[in-house]
């Protein structure tokens, strides 16, 4: 066994600076009822996937990355290693990508990658055919897997200058309750402090 402070133990050296994007996808669990009207897109979510319990798992977690490995395939994408998946339990937090009200589901996040060489005469061009590179990528997965599995990644580290950024806005929109934030931000935040054009250009109408 080892012991030690944590980022001994659970720290990872990125190596330098890279591109990455992760989703979440309901990995064990099932839709409840009141998944089912806070929005459409929640219902989707749970409902597409009918995952069991705990004791009764389902695959879709390990079907998710056996399909990004056939993309990576077909396409003949130069995906380094690793992709990153782990599990978390669900959240109570509207805003989570991973909320449910059954707080027994399970959760899968998935992370790819791309690594940048350093900045530099030498190194930014071939930095710009890697950030193409890793949008075709990404752009591959989000068309192809997301809405088939209810994927979502975060809607704070989403791009402003992403070339899906109106459909990522409108699959968000759908999984968060709108009607709950807009009200609570005019309750708790009336002159837009807490606000930023990142946020806004999300969750707002």
């Amino acid at each position: 066994m080892r012991v030690d402070w944590s980022d001994k133990i659970l720290g990872f050296d990125c190596g330098g600076q890279q591109w990455v994007s992760e989703v979440s996808i309901l990995g064990f669990g099932k839709a409840s009822e009141e998944d089912s009207n806070l929005s459409s897109r929640s219902r989707f979510v749970q409902v597409a996937f009918p995952c069991g319990s705990k004791e009764k798992p389902s695959t879709s977690d390990l079907d998710f990355i056996d399909d990004v490995k056939k993309i990576i395939e077909e396409e003949k994408i130069p995906a380094p290693a690793p992709i990153e998946q782990r599990w978390t339990s669900a959240s109570s937090s509207y805003l989570s990508p991973v909320w449910s009200s059954d707080m027994e589901s399970v959760f899968s996040w998935v992370g790819i990658i791309m690594y940048l060489p350093p900045a530099g005469e030498e190194g930014d061009e071939e930095r710009e055919r890697i950030t193409e590179a890793f949008q075709g990528y990404q752009q591959q997965l989000e068309t192809n897997l997301w809405e088939r599995y209810g994927a979502f990644e975060h809607w704070a580290k989403i791009e402003a200058t992403s070339p899906l950024l109106q459909q990522k806005k409108e699959r968000i929109q759908r999984r968060i309750p709108m009607e709950m934030y807009e009200s609570t931000k005019k309750l708790l935040d009336p002159q837009h402090i807490l606000s930023n054009d990142a946020i806004d250009t999300i969750l707002s109408n």
